[in-house]
């Protein structure tokens, strides 16, 4: 649940956002994705399963590209699924009535495939590429990121923080955190700390180019044709 302030004069609301469609497409995918996955391991033929998920090992050496793509479809178990899906629903809704669906869609792929190439990278670099990795976590990320930039000034509530925090804020947070884990002490741990980095900057990068048409603000023709505003003044970084 996200947290504004200035619906009523003063005062503080809680908002539900609203259940967009390409919001609501991504989710009843990966739900039915989740739920072919469990009919799978249940019958045995957790071999497909596996060549689903990311193993960057494989990516280069059977050339399954494919893997930077459908390890998202995948999930370490139900809390993983909905705590995505969660994620994906606070925060793409907003973000996909300001860019539109099909950019949302685009921004997803993106940085899901964008923070598979990230984790691959890393992990043979590590030498760990025989790891596989699942989890729509990078593109929910990226979508995080996408809601801190264009609405920064926007105040939620992350637990275990028990006062909102700003937008932009609680991304550096995020980023933070998997950035500790990618190189900290608790590195590895099960969770693809990368890919969640990955996701977030190519989740950005995808926004800052199709929004304003690359750092330099791009052509008028590049720009969408709309300004959003928010509480008693523009906190839109891209307008």
């Amino acid at each position: 649940m996200s947290y504004s302030r200035g619906a009523p004069p003063g005062g503080v609301s809680l908002y539900l956002p609203p259940v967009t469609p390409m919001v609501l497409r991504i989710i009843v995918v990966l739900s039915a994705a989740f739920a072919v996955q469990v009919f799978l391991e249940l019958a045995r033929l957790g071999g497909v399963v596996t060549w689903l998920a990311l193993t960057p090992a494989l990516v280069v050496g059977r050339l399954a590209v494919w893997q930077l793509a459908t390890y998202a479809l995948l999930h370490g178990g139900l809390w993983h699924l909905l705590m995505n899906l969660l994620g994906l629903y606070m925060f793409g809704g907003d973000v996909e009535r300001v860019v539109g669906s099909r950019r949302l869609l685009g921004l997803f792929a993106t940085s899901v495939v964008g923070g598979g190439l990230a984790h691959a990278v890393v992990a043979l670099a590590a030498g760990s590429g025989y790891v596989p990795v699942l989890g729509a976590s990078g593109g929910v990320l990226g979508v995080v990121a996408a809601f801190a930039a264009l609405f920064p000034q926007r105040q939620v509530f992350i637990f275990p923080i028990p006062v909102p925090i700003r937008a932009w804020v609680m991304a550096l947070v995020f980023a933070a955190i998997n950035l500790y884990g990618a190189v900290g002490a608790n590195r590895g741990g099960g969770i693809a700390f990368v890919a969640h980095l990955g996701g977030m900057l190519f989740g950005y990068l995808f926004l800052l180019w199709t929004v304003r048409g690359g750092p330099g603000g791009g052509s008028r023709r590049s720009r969408p044709r709309f300004r959003v505003l928010e509480g008693r003044g523009n906190d839109n970084l891209f307008h």
